[in-house]
């Protein structure tokens, strides 16, 4: 499992979430927003979120932070974000279940949240070690934690603003994957595949500082 750490930037600070931030993240949900959060369109009330926070804490392969604004002060909570779905086999991981407050959109926040995730998968010990089991000869062993290879971002297809703001931190686009998951009854999402691996980082890190250099 991944291990919970604190991530601080300039302008907001990761941490790691719990059921303490529940309130506050209900509080500043933008329904508007709802359609586009994979199966969380019903997180509609605090008891909603407060179920949703232990799916995420009671996964291995997920670790979730609250987002704090920390630009005057201590910081409130104004969103929050994962990294999720770790294959330590392959050394692969997702940025995931993402979205801020309507008020810190086009405040940078986002990007340093992107870069601050993207800086731990690629530059420290994420992932953990990693050793096949019986029956699999042919499954690489990892003995030691060690950072990822490959990070992947997904978004709903229709979501242009979404889409735009992964392709602006530098991720590549990868395709759509059709019908890809199912997001209420009946009805499927097709699903826009980004990535970032370890090959494009030194660019995409240099885009990014200078980016944040600059807001």
């Amino acid at each position: 499992m991944m291990q919970p750490v604190t991530l601080e930037g300039r302008r907001c600070r990761l941490v790691p979430l719990s059921h303490a931030h529940d309130d506050a993240l209900a509080s500043i949900q933008d329904p508007r927003n709802l359609q586009w959060l994979w199966r969380q369109h019903a997180l509609r009330s605090a008891e909603d979120r407060r179920e949703f926070t232990s799916y995420l804490l009671a996964d291995e392969r997920v670790l979730a932070f609250a987002v704090l604004d920390t630009r005057a002060g201590a910081g409130e909570v104004v969103g929050m974000t994962t990294f999720l779905g770790a294959d330590p086999e392959d050394r692969a991981v997702e940025i995931g279940h993402t979205w801020l407050a309507p008020a810190c959109q086009g405040t940078g926040i986002n990007t340093e949240m992107k870069y601050l995730m993207l800086r731990h998968a690629f530059e420290t010990a994420l992932l953990p070690a990693f050793a096949p089991g019986a029956g699999r000869p042919f499954a690489p062993s990892w003995p030691e934690a060690g950072p990822a290879v490959r990070v992947q971002l997904m978004t709903d297809a229709r979501n242009a603003r979404s889409r735009a703001a992964i392709e602006k931190i530098g991720a590549r686009f990868e395709g759509v994957l059709r019908r890809h998951m199912v997001v209420g009854p009946g009805v499927f999402r097709d699903t826009a595949l980004f990535s970032v691996t370890d090959e494009d980082w030194a660019g995409v890190k240099g885009g990014l500082e200078a980016r944040l250099a600059g807001v």
